[in-house]
């Protein structure tokens, strides 16, 4: 009688701690899972601000590259205008040296 007294003393006081084991995982288990949605929304934060940094990085590249291209057709425009130029000036002195050449 002794011995199943102890027994159901056992059995009560590793049903009490099995318990509370099940229940501290559970705890735990809810626990990591707040820490892990926490850190997932960390992450989607910070990946929208990578995002959004590169969309700007994006636009300024894009922007810079139309600038540059703006002043490559303006310096185009220039060097064919002084080609132009050059090559009527050219004309220019070289009918002016047969005139001078044919009046001597």
């Amino acid at each position: 009688l002794e011995e199943v007294s102890t027994l159901k003393s056992t059995t009560k006081e590793l049903t009490i701690e099995v318990t509370r084991i099940i229940h501290q995982s559970e705890q735990d288990q809810q626990q990591l899972k707040l820490s892990h949605a926490s850190n997932i929304v960390s992450l989607q934060k910070e990946a929208k601000e990578i995002q959004n940094f590169l969309q700007m990085d994006k636009s300024n590249l894009e922007q810079s590259l139309q600038t540059q291209q703006q002043k490559n057709e303006e310096l185009r425009e220039e060097y064919n205008r002084m080609s132009r130029q050059a090559a009527a000036d050219m004309t220019l002195v070289k009918k002016q040296h047969v005139e001078e050449t044919s009046a001597l």
